[in-house]
């Protein structure tokens, strides 16, 4: 009677054993789905919030083209991209037509009064005039008189790109960068001259977007395919 009773104890202890460990087994689960879950979440909102800056930034630039075009009659070749100390020694930006008291230097308090950004989610910022998009500005024709001012960023995060194409209603889920499946992009930084003539986009009869993040083919006669960069029009003529 005993020895019966002491093996029906031990298999109730057995069994509640095995219970305790799939329970353990499931809340482990649930714990590591509900972190991964929650680690995602986290990136997708940072993803979101470096774009958000990144569009207040291009905001901060179009208004400030804008101001100085409207209200202190720059011309769009006279616009200037030179950083401080704005003594000719960011010879990238250095433009000749611009005048000599600053009021076209968008990085200038005389001028847009925009302080310059780097982004540590791409590389290096560019400002270019040799790029234009169908459906904006004075001409839709791969020239001179078409390329509009842009920003360009190379190499952006995947996650940055999605969330700024989301942000744009450009695509949809998950909002790959737009792929570009032929033309030849210039990333020729802005000195006052809009000569040559690129384009991101594959026809020059349809309207596209504003501004994007994109897959290229060719970036200055180079094979680009397979990266992320986007770009913005920051003034169009």
């Amino acid at each position: 009677m005993f020895d019966k009773t002491k093996q029906k104890e031990s298999g109730n202890i057995l069994f509640i054993i095995l219970i305790a460990v799939a329970l353990f087994a499931a809340l482990s689960y649930a714990v590591t789905s509900t972190t991964r879950g929650g680690n995602s979440n986290v990136d997708n909102e940072k993803s979101a919030l470096q774009a958000s800056e990144l569009e207040q930034y291009v905001t901060a630039l179009h208004g400030a083209i804008q101001r100085m075009t409207i209200l202190k009659g720059c011309l769009d070749t006279e616009i200037s991209f030179e950083r401080s100390p704005f003594d000719g020694t960011d010879s990238d930006y250095v433009n000749v037509n611009s005048p000599a008291d600053f009021s076209c230097h968008i990085f200038h308090v005389n001028g847009g009064g925009v302080s310059p950004r780097e982004f540590d989610f791409a590389e290096t910022v560019v400002f270019s005039g040799r790029n234009y998009v169908p459906g904006h500005g004075v001409s839709d024709n791969a020239s001179s008189d078409s390329n509009e001012l842009m920003i360009l960023m190379r190499n952006v995060s995947l996650s940055v790109c999605r969330a700024l194409n989301k942000a744009n209603s450009i695509g949809s889920d998950p909002y790959d960068p737009l792929d570009i499946s032929f033309g030849n992009a210039s990333s020729t930084k802005f000195i006052g001259s809009f000569g040559g003539a690129a384009s991101y986009f594959n026809s020059p009869l349809v309207i596209e977007p504003y501004s994007a993040c994109i897959d290229p083919n060719t970036v200055n006669g180079i094979d680009r395919n397979g990266e992320n960069w986007f770009y913005s029009i920051i003034h169009v003529r």
